[in-house]
């Protein structure tokens, strides 16, 4: 199978919405205006996604409630960033996820496997079928951004978002950053400190 065709979480993370693919998503969302708040500090983003997609799973309130995780941690970083709307949904899924995983491993895990049945019922018969997922399989995200699609201020933000549900869930003694070479982490550093967060 073809890499776009394994991607049984994202497809997962999508049917939430009521959608089958990103572009289904994202045909309402790609205005510029959309990238503002509103007078009580929601994204219009999150007022798009509720009025339209009238078949997610999301409710309301827990739309809202990522929303609003999204925007405080944006404000703790303190640059005047706005959201594209292809780097809102990243932080959005990052939010679902990472909400899943800390309320129910177990339910997310039912969630996904019973997902997965229906997914390998629509791959033709001489592929191989996703063997079913397990608990071990959890703890591990990967996320795929273009070159320059912000993937620095997302990182900054995911780490934010991860601190905040695993709080009292998972004690975390260090946090380490990988870069290939010595250059980019010390371009990290410069960043870390600029977006108001400790670094060692």
């Amino acid at each position: 199978m073809k890499f776009n065709e394994k991607l049984v979480l994202n497809s997962y993370l999508l049917s939430l919405f009521g959608v089958d693919n990103f572009e289904e998503l994202t045909k309402d969302l790609k205005d510029s205006q959309l990238e503002e708040l509103d007078e009580n500090d929601n994204s219009l983003f999150y007022h798009k996604l509720k009025d339209k997609i009238i078949n997610r799973i999301i409710s309301d309130d827990k739309l809202q409630e990522y929303d609003e995780n999204i925007v405080r941690h944006t404000k703790v970083i303190g640059r005047d960033i706005k959201w594209r709307y292809f780097q809102y949904l990243s932080l959005l899924f990052i939010e679902i996820y990472l909400d899943k995983y800390f309320d129910s491993k177990k339910k997310l895990l039912e969630d996904l496997n019973n997902y997965l049945q229906e997914f390998n019922i629509n791959i033709e018969p001489k592929k191989i079928k996703i063997t079913k997922y397990n608990d071990r399989e959890l703890n591990k995200l990967a996320l795929y951004n273009a070159t320059g699609s912000g993937k620095t201020l997302l990182l900054q933000l995911n780490l934010l978002q991860f601190n905040h549900y695993s709080n009292g869930k998972m004690k975390i003694n260090k946090t380490v950053l990988i870069t290939p070479n010595e250059g980019l982490s010390n371009q990290h550093l410069k960043e870390f400190k600029s977006s108001n967060i400790d670094i060692f």
